[in-house]
């Protein structure tokens, strides 16, 4: 096997250099040339709703996609993924469990032909940015190869939180006023040129015909909680995007998902919590980025401007800036 030294280099290259896509695939790639993996999905998720921003699979998974989402919301499920972040659980390995009492074992992975499984969430922080799911067809993941993985998952699990905050270098508007409307088997039956043209555009990146998992997921969250599920989500050459997913009142359960380019009082947002600017830090960054000066601010808060100075250097601290023009194109997401 490779030293875990050499693949957190490799980690670091392949953050510095690649796409998130591309990241991810890299992973698996080389984790398959270390040890038998015969079917694999790694997602990126919305650290708030934990709704799939995308995922590398291979083509049989692609397959069984919808019905794995579906049993991720199937309260006969213990081991959904959902349960294992809330119970502080972050690796599994379904050989450790009691597989013949597996819902979704005994109802798919069986079915389909694996012997096991592994689901390894992958937490940074108090927020979690991702899912890691190997499968094996015969025989089961050695605790080498367990413990193999765990020695992996916090370098991982901080790239992928990067790659979700990342700074877009465009903003387009292409989709901004995007439509779709979904049923319960996960079939488009409706939807305007905006939204048909994003619903493809994410085919296109994740090289699938299939239903984009970022559609799969908020269908199935908001048809479960029976709510409106929204997301602000970095989309690839494109910037950020708020995706929203929402129930319609017939008998057949559709959900309508409106897609939104994304205003850049909601990057500034979004941006200052991947900052984890405080509460004080935060009114006074807004405030800079309305031009205001440091007196104006203090006595806007009615602080000091000596404590609005203070304020300042942690904030420019945090985001990893040296001025307040800097600042003020970061929080923006670099869009004038």
């Amino acid at each position: 096997m490779t030293s875990i030294s050499l693949w957190k280099r490799q980690l670091t290259y392949w953050k510095e250099n690649y796409d998130s896509f591309q990241y991810r695939k890299h992973i698996i790639t080389h984790l398959q040339k270390d040890m038998r993996i015969d079917s694999y999905c790694f997602s990126i998720v919305d650290p708030q709703t934990l709704c799939s921003l995308g995922a590398v699979t291979d083509e049989v998974i692609n397959q069984l996609h919808g019905k794995i989402i579906a049993l991720e919301q199937h309260p006969n499920t213990i081991d959904a993924y959902h349960d294992l972040w809330q119970h502080n659980n972050y690796f599994q390995r379904l050989s450790d469990t009691k597989i013949e009492d597996n819902y979704r074992y005994q109802r798919l992975l069986r079915l389909s032909g694996y012997t096991d499984e592994i689901r390894m969430c992958l937490p940074c922080g108090a927020e979690n940015y991702g899912y890691l799911t190997l499968f094996r067809t015969e025989g089961y993941f050695t605790n080498y190869e367990a413990q193999y993985l765990v020695a992996l998952q916090k370098d991982i699990a901080q790239h992928l939180k990067d790659y979700y905050y990342v700074v877009p270098t465009t903003q387009s508007g292409v989709y901004g006023n995007g439509c779709l409307i979904m049923n319960q088997v996960l079939k488009v039956t409706s939807g305007n040129e905006e939204g048909l043209s994003f619903m493809y555009y994410l085919q296109q990146q994740e090289g699938t015909l299939h239903l984009p998992k970022l559609l799969q997921t908020l269908y199935m969250k908001c048809h479960k909680e029976q709510a409106t599920i929204s997301l602000l989500t970095p989309i690839k050459d494109l910037g950020y995007f708020k995706v929203t997913a929402t129930v319609v009142a017939t008998k057949n359960t559709e959900i309508i998902i409106l897609i939104q380019a994304a205003t850049n009082e909601m990057i500034t947002a979004h941006l200052m919590q991947a900052y984890q600017l405080t509460e004080r830090e935060s009114d006074i960054a807004v405030l800079l980025i309305q031009g205001k000066a440091t007196k104006d601010i203090a006595s806007q808060l009615s602080l000091s401007p000596h404590t609005v100075q203070d304020y300042l250097k942690q904030v420019f601290k945090k985001a990893q800036v040296h001025s307040r023009t800097e600042l003020s194109w970061k929080l923006c997401g670099g869009i004038p």
